[in-house]
């Protein structure tokens, strides 16, 4: 991977990456109900995550499912309880996002956990 910049996590960051992700490469968001306030973009990267505040938790490597303005999908070999501080960075060929989020829904599956959390912004 070829990461040009690291950048802080911000809304105005991760709108401009779904933008520059999808004047490049034909993407659509996830059709069907959604309980989100905004749409999902399926959005492959790699994602480290560490629990914030906890230097005794190993960190956990994670696939990134998809991408929102405010928040991210991923699935990994980690479960980490709902309500739990982490602190990520997502990699992707454009950038690296680095910054905090909550864990809002962690559930084993065939395929490992599938956690969804939700950014947290310092604006």
């Amino acid at each position: 991977m070829e990461t040009e910049e690291i950048v802080k996590l911000s809304r105005e960051a991760v709108i401009n990456l779904i933008k520059t992700r999808r004047s490049t490469v034909h993407i659509e968001p996830f059709a069907g109900p959604e309980r989100r306030r905004s749409p999902r973009w399926p959005f492959p990267g790699q994602v480290e995550v560490r629990v914030a505040d906890d230097e005794q938790c190993p960190p956990g490597f994670f696939d990134c499912r998809d991408l929102s303005e405010t928040g991210m999908g991923m699935c990994g070999d980690h479960h980490y309880p709902v309500g739990t501080v982490i602190e990520l960075a997502l990699h992707v060929p454009e950038l690296t996002l680095y910054g905090r989020a909550v864990v809002r829904y962690c559930m084993q599956t065939s395929r490992g956990h599938m956690m969804g959390v939700e950014f947290l912004f310092d604006e």
